[in-house]
């Protein structure tokens, strides 16, 4: 591999050694992070983790089973009140309809269900 010397502004700089302390990594693996996704972007992600930190060590954690129960209550829900729809023929115009399994990218039945 290459590697090629550039010289930041110091704003820059400031800007990475900061990143870098409050993720606890070193300023060159910062440096990676922000040239791939952006300082704003590495800002959001930090701060992010440190409120998810903070929110674990306090006990503030939902279980797997509570968010898959809580998920599955919400698709049933949405079944139950039909804005989930198996039937394609809810979401289609009837001159599109007709034209359903005529053609082999537009098959009879939604490929979904």
């Amino acid at each position: 591999m290459t590697t090629t010397d550039i010289q930041l502004p110091k704003v820059a700089q400031t800007r990475i050694s900061r990143l870098a302390h409050a993720s606890g990594r070193s300023p060159a693996a910062m440096l990676r992070f922000v040239l791939r996704d952006g300082f704003d972007a590495v800002e959001r992600s930090i701060k992010e983790n440190a409120q998810a930190d903070a929110e674990f060590a306090t006990g503030a954690t939902v279980s797997h089973a509570d968010v898959m129960r809580d998920a599955l209550s919400a698709v049933h829900q949405a079944k139950h009140e039909d804005i989930i729809r198996n039937d394609p023929a809810h979401e289609w115009p009837k001159d599109c309809l007709a034209l359903a399994g005529r053609f082999p990218d537009f098959p009879l039945c939604d490929a979904r269900a």
